[in-house]
Order: structure tokens, then sequence, then C-alpha cells
């Protein structure tokens, strides 16, 4: 083994300074850990549920290092004089070397142990809470020419269309199920295409500058004949793209491809959606040339077609396909607005647009990808890999600094899921109390808990108040669908609050009196002001308008004009008495 003249006893009898020092070392974060997770009620430190792992499991731990010491000292002959050179270095600093190590593994896997057993718990605080570990539902396979999202995105990529952007696939790379595999091969990563989107349309104005100056147009009652003559001739240039878009939502399922059971989550690939924001607004444009043309069929059809593309974003089920689904469907209400009173002459009254507004399917299509965001770890299963799998565990780039902070960050993984799990379950209890009591969450997280999981928390705010203001003008377009049944049976406006809340029920905007829809946003953006959240309504006299913070809705019974009863500004400094009118 190693000869008696390399002062190997001198080593070993120093050798326990560097392993206690760096057991202390590895063991605090574990002891920090443990002391500040009475964030869901869970003290580490006191509960006789857990003083056997005190109890036992610690001295066991100690016994362990110490009869290993033992052994090792006994191991070796007395050296007889100190020498010199690198055997004798080596004989000095390897079983330093090895005590060390010998001490990070037994404080790492006494730490894995214990945050194990806390992930267990925090799993089941998740469940017991009525949240899901399981992930979204794969969707049925459809082929292409049933698939509204293959035809949406030919409508993307057809001739027309490339004045308002470049070719995009619905994804860039294959999937790892092969699904639309012609569809990449076609329009992932194409180059060289020539840039359309500065031509010239109207005047100096591109077609894209063309859309949003007709629909602020619109939304000021501004629009001449020439704005009209522009829009018709815009629309006719783009029917390839409008009739596979009517193709695409003439009873077609929608099914993006995604298999959830991919694992590690990270490796599940994301669609593209970004472009039916683009595709959103274009279709907001049309309805808006079709109602102010006459046309009361074309604007209901163009209306159910843009509500069905918000949706069609939201069942991507991540964030982004939220941040797609909320303003598009938001996009849809000013032109219902305005279309409402042509659909009255037709004898409907746009009953026929309640099924696709749906303002409460934004919100529950937000609460559930924010819920599976929080709780995503279950596609990875980190607690389950050993300690070199953790390391080497589908890196994109294994080197030195991965392997290091594998190495180091193992034994505390479980401490951080169990952190993101409480974290979630609170955050998810704040939601419906609007992003303030969110942020407060968000703050208390960072404050308290383990590094790594405090770094991957964003601010939801924006998100939660875009969806409050998204839903809002939904629930404001209903409310005009209601009254404008009313009108068109009674043929006068509801006259006072009770009048009011029958037309809700009576058009089936609501099934009961106090289930009318609410004004849903929380004035988050300023400071000190009332929340205008609420569905009371207050009667106004003849042409009033809302000139405070006030709550609810705001109703002139003399113009059938229903205004959010607020004048505090949304998050694009938007006062929330302008909603249906923008």
């Amino acid at each position: 083994m190693w000869s008696g003249n390399m002062n190997l006893r001198s080593s070993l009898e120093t050798a326990w300074r560097p392993a206690t020092t760096w057991f202390l070392l590895v063991t605090v974060p574990g002891f920090w850990m443990g002391k500040v997770l009475p964030w869901s009620g869970f003290d580490l430190w006191s509960g006789p549920k857990f003083l056997w792992l005190w109890g036992v499991t610690l001295p066991i731990l100690a016994a362990t290092v110490f009869v290993l010491f033992w052994l090792w000292k006994k191991s070796f002959p007395k050296p007889r004089k100190r020498q010199k050179g690198i055997r004798p270095l080596a004989a000095s600093s390897l079983p330093v070397l090895f005590f060390m190590v010998l001490g990070y593994v037994a404080g790492g896997y006494f730490w894995r142990y214990m945050g194990q057993i806390i992930l267990d718990k925090a799993q089941n605080d998740v469940r017991e809470d009525g949240y899901s570990l399981a992930p979204p539902s794969n969707a049925p396979v459809l082929p292409d020419d049933q698939n509204a999202v293959v035809l949406v995105n030919e409508a993307w990529n057809s001739p027309s269309m490339r004045k308002f952007g470049g070719l995009s696939a619905i994804y860039d790379e294959p999937t790892p199920n092969g699904r639309f595999a012609d569809n990449t091969r076609k329009y992932g990563h194409l180059t060289n295409q020539p840039n359309l989107t500065n031509q010239p349309f109207f005047g100096k104005m591109p077609e894209d500058d063309f859309v949003i100056y007709f629909i602020h147009q619109a939304s000021l009652g501004l629009v001449n004949a020439r704005d009209r003559a522009y829009a018709r001739k815009l629309l006719k240039e783009h029917q390839d793209a409008f009739g596979l878009i009517d193709h695409a939502f003439d009873g077609k399922g929608v099914d993006w491809g995604i298999d959830w059971n991919n694992k590690p989550s990270w490796k599940i690939p994301s669609p593209q959606v970004v472009h039916l924001l683009s595709l959103g607004r274009l279709m907001r444009f049309q309805a808006t040339a079709q109602a102010l043309d006459g046309d009361a069929k074309g604007a209901v059809r163009s209306l159910k077609e843009g509500f069905q593309l918000a949706d069609m974003a939201g069942q991507v089920h991540d964030l982004v396909g939220v941040m797609i689904d909320v303003p598009v469907a938001g996009m849809m209400t000013a032109p219902a607005r305005r279309a409402l009173p042509l659909l009255e002459t037709h004898g409907k009254g746009g009953r026929e647009l309640l099924p696709f507004i749906r303002p409460e399917r934004i919100k529950t299509e937000f609460s559930s990808d924010i819920q599976k965001d929080l709780f995503k770890n279950y596609l990875v299963d980190f607690d389950r890999l050993s300690w070199w799998g953790f390391v080497t565990y589908d890196s994109h780039e294994i080197n030195a600094a991965n392997k290091i902070f594998g190495i180091v960050y193992w034994p505390f993984l479980p401490f951080d899921e169990a952190s993101q799990y409480e974290y979630g379950i609170q955050f998810m209890k704040a939601l419906p109390k609007g992003p303030v009591a969110a942020d407060h969450v968000i703050d208390g997280f960072r404050k308290k808990l383990w590094l790594i999981s405090s770094m991957g928390v964003f601010r939801f705010s924006q998100m939660i108040e875009k969806t409050n203001e998204s839903c809002t003008k939904c629930d404001l377009l209903e409310i005009y669908v209601g009254i404008h049944s009313y009108h068109q049976k009674h043929h006068r406006w509801p006259a006072s609050s009770q009048d009011f809340e029958q037309a809700m029920v009576d058009s089936g905007v609501a099934p009961r009196i106090q289930d009318i829809p609410m004004a849903q946003v929380t004035g988050a953006f300023v400071a000190g002001v009332q929340n205008p959240e609420g569905n009371n309504v207050t009667m106004a006299p003849k042409g009033q308008t809302p000139t405070g913070s006030g709550t609810g809705w705001l109703y002139d019974s003399n113009s059938g004009t229903v205004y959010v009863n607020s004048t505090v500004k949304d998050s694009k400094s938007v006062p929330y008495s302008f909603y249906g009118f923008e």
C-alpha cells in the first residue's frame, strides 16, 4: 500500500480538520433550508413527526464518519521520520482530500435524504390543495386537412401575407414524435425571402400600418370613403389567406402535436405562435370593415374566427400561448360592439357570438397554464436521478463548470423543488386576489427561500392584469349582447337596474341575476386608487360618463351605453371607461 515513511499517520491525524470543515460548509445550506421551510407551515426543526430524523439519522451519520476515521487511522504504520519530496506530499494530501470528499458525500446524502422527505410532503401539499402534478393531456392526433393549426399556418404562409411578415413553420425543428415534418421542411428556417413588409400601400403606409390606421379611425368614427375603398382593396388582395382561415375553423379541431410525456420538460418543443397576433389584428380589421359596409354575416364570421384563433393559441398550454390568446380575444370586442346594431337590424341581437366570447375560458386557460408552469418539475423527476446522473443529465454543454455546479447542487435539489412547489401553492391562492397579492407572494419567496428556485421566479403582474383587462372587454361585450337582445325584443333599452339584470338572464348572458358579467380589472398600474372590480350596475343620467374611480358598470338607459365605471388607466394608459370604444 503506502510505505511507513510517508507521514500517513500525521496526515490522518490532521485530516479530520479539513474534513470536518468541509462537512460543515456543505451542511450549512441544508440547515438554512431546513430553517426557512416554514413557508408552508412546515419547520424541519420542530414537530414530533420528524424528531426521529434528528434523534436517529444524525447520530448514525456521526458514528459512521467516526468509524471510518478510526479504520483509516489503524490501517497505516507510524512513520519513522519526516520526508521531503512528491511522495510524502502525496501521502500528506491524498488522505486529506479523501476525508474532504468523505465529509461532502456524508453530508450530501444526509441532506438529500432529508430533502426527499420534505419534497414528498410538498408534493402532497400540492395535491391536497387541489392542484395537479400531472402533465396536460395530449390532443387527439388529427390529419392535416382536419387540423386548424395546419390550415391557419398555411394561411399565414400564403403568397399575399408576405406583406405582413416572413414565412413561419409550426415548428422550426422536427418534433420528437415526427409531427408536421412536411410543414417543417417547407417553411422552417427559410432564408433569402424578400422583405415586402415596407412596400407602400396607402400613401406611404405599408399594409400593416394601414390596418392599424383604419382600426383607429373606426374607433373615432372618422372612416371616409377613401379609407373604405382601400380597406376593400386589402381584403380582396388577401382572399387566399382569408379563405384558408374560413376553412380552418369550419368544424376543424386543434392539434399542436405536443407530446407532454417527453422528459425533461424543456425538451418539449414550443410551436411558433407569435404570427397569430398579426393574424388576429387582420381578422379584427376584416370584421371592422365588414361591419362598416353593412355585411352582418361576414362580420359575424370574422369575429367568430378571431375568437377561435385566440382559443387556438391558448391550447398551446404555455405562457407564450396565453400571451397571444389574451390580446387576440380582447381585439375582437370593439368591432363586435360596432357590429351589434347591424346584427339587431337583421333580427339576431348578437346572441350567436356568445359561445365564442367566453371570458371564463380565458381566465381558466390562464390559471391552468400558470399552474402547469409552477408545478412543471413533475416532468423532470430530478429527485429520482443519481448523483452523477444529475451532473450529466441533459446538459447542453458538458463542461467542468456544469459538472462542478451539479456536484455541489445535487444534495439540495429536493429542497429547491419543495420550495418551488410550496411557492406555487401560495401563488395560485393569491392569483384570484390580483397582481398585488401575487407580487407579495413573489417578494416573500425571493427573500426567504433557496437561491436557485428564486432565480427562476418572474413577476406575472403585467400578465395577470392584462388577462383581467381582456376578460373585462369580453364581459362588456357580453353585456352589450344582452341589452341589444333586450332592445330587439322590447324596442327600448332596459330602463332600470332590474331590467338590465333581467336582460342578462333572458339573453343567456347570465344563468342568474347575481351572475351578470363583472368588471375584472383591478387598477393595478395606478397606486392608491379604488379597485374597479365588481358587477354592480350604476344607473347614469342621460349622457353621463364615468368621471372618477368607481366600481362595476355605469349604464345610460337613454342610449343603451355601458361603461366600466372607472377612469383609472390600464396597462396601455387607456382609461377603463374607454373599453368598447377603442
